[in-house]
C-alpha cells in the first residue's frame, strides 16, 4: 500500500480545518466537511470523495456535508453525535451563519475500522469535546 497523502483545506466561515486523505491520488476520505472548499479541491485534485467521515458534529466543521451529499458521497459520524448535527442548522443561524441540514448515512463508535476510498480507518472515541 502507498503512503497516504494528507491535504489540509480550511472551509467555511471560520475557516475550520478540513482535510482530504488519498493513498492513490485518485480516490480520497474527507475528514471534516466545513464548506464546499475542500470538495472544489478535490475536483481541482481529480480526486473522487469516497465518503465524509466526522470528527464532530459542530457546524464549522458540517457546513459542507449537504453539499457532498447531493453529489452522492456518504457521510458517517459517531452515533453519539446525531442530535449535535441536528441541532447544528439553528443554532448557527443564530450566529448569522448558513448551515444546511442533512442527515448521516451512516454511524460508527470507537473501535470500528472503516475502509473507503482504498484506506482503512480505526475509529477512535474521544467524547468531551462534544457527545461523540
Amino acid at each position: 500500500m502507498e503512503t497516504a497523502k494528507v491535504v489540509c483545506v480550511p472551509a467555511g466561515a471560520l475557516r475550520a480545518n478540513s482535510y482530504l486523505v488519498t493513498a492513490d491520488g485518485a480516490s480520497a476520505v474527507l475528514i471534516d466537511c466545513g464548506g464546499e472548499e475542500p470538495l472544489a479541491e478535490a475536483e481541482r485534485r481529480g480526486l473522487r470523495v469516497a465518503a465524509v467521515l466526522l470528527t464532530h458534529g459542530h457546524f464549522d466543521h458540517i457546513g459542507g456535508c449537504a453539499a457532498a451529499k447531493r453529489r452522492g458521497i456518504p457521510v458517517g459520524c459517531a452515533a453519539a453525535e446525531e442530535r449535535l448535527i441536528a441541532a447544528q442548522p439553528a443554532f448557527a443561524a443564530q450566529l448569522g451563519l448558513r448551515v444546511p441540514p442533512f442527515a448521516p448515512d451512516f454511524t460508527f463508535s470507537g473501535g470500528d475500522s472503516l475502509a473507503y476510498g482504498g484506506l482503512t480507518f480505526r475509529v477512535l472515541a474521544t467524547p468531551g469535546h462534544t457527545p461523540g
